[in-house]
């Protein structure tokens, strides 16, 4: 048997083993990128899942301060609100509010007063239905009215004199939404008014009685001497004709006296 006979299978199983240990390194190599790279992958995912939980976490966060915010606001809100409608409600003038149909949508506790209605039997009516004119008319004509004068009279008869003021109604933006009604009760400023100018006519009226009077006296006073120089001179015939123009001039003055009195 020739060398090369037994050295060619021996090359061939040494060639073969190489290869073998080629191929296995490579195969461990690359199972070793692999788990590299499935570790750098589950890295990365957790990454991105710890991510996601921190950002829901901090939104839900978010959530409870918006919640409390909004809270506040509404409390507040809600504060403002009473806080206008108790200053409405004490106002001694009374209030009325309209939409641009005149229909009343609010009325204080000082309108239900002079009115004498109350204001949920008021709401949602038309103007017309709860006032007479002059003011239902004023209303409809939707002219601005500023104090104004009118004497109003009841359902129950009492006649009032109103001092009132109508004007637009607008929301925050300058909007006109309606229209607000503001009056008072003047009928005992009125009252008293009256009374004033008739003391004062009184007052004149006396200044020129006095007048007058002193302007009658003056005579009376000339023809009573006169009457007093007759009854001395005249004749027997006379002195009673001349001492019943001297009791008439007495009854007279004593007519001025009471007069001024």
């Amino acid at each position: 048997m020739s060398a090369e006979a037994v050295y060619l299978p021996l090359l061939i199983f040494l060639i073969v083993i190489f290869i073998f240990f080629y191929l296995f390194r490579t195969f461990l190599k690359f199972n070793r990128e692999k788990k590299k790279t499935e570790q750098k992958d589950t890295s990365h995912v957790g990454f991105v899942v710890d991510t996601f939980h921190e950002l829901v976490s901090k939104l839900k966060e978010k959530e409870k301060e918006l919640k409390v915010l909004k809270k506040l606001a509404e409390q507040r809100a809600g504060d403002v609100e009473s806080y206008n409608r108790n200053i409405l409600q004490s106002v001694p003038s009374g209030v009325i509010s309209f939409d641009r149909d005149l229909r009343i949508k609010t009325m204080n506790s000082s309108a239900e007063k002079i009115l004498s209605i109350k204001a949920e039997d008021a709401i949602e009516r038309n103007c017309e239905e709860l006032f007479k004119n002059p003011v239902a008319k004023l209303l409809k004509e939707g002219k601005p009215i500023e104090r104004g004068e009118v004497q109003y009279k009841l359902s129950d008869g009492r006649e009032l004199w109103l001092g009132l003021t109508f004007s637009p109604l607008r929301d925050s933006e300058g909007k006109e939404i309606g229209n607000i009604l503001v009056f008072t009760d003047l009928t005992e400023l009125k009252a008293l008014e009256s009374q004033a100018e008739l003391r004062k006519r009184l007052s004149s009226l006396g200044e020129m009685s006095a007048g007058i009077a002193h302007e009658l006296r003056n005579p009376l006073g000339v023809i009573a001497g006169y009457t007093k120089l007759l009854s001395r001179k005249a004749d027997a015939a006379l002195l009673p004709t001349v001492e019943a123009i001297s009791k008439e001039i007495e009854v007279m003055d004593r007519i001025i006296a009471d007069f001024l009195s």
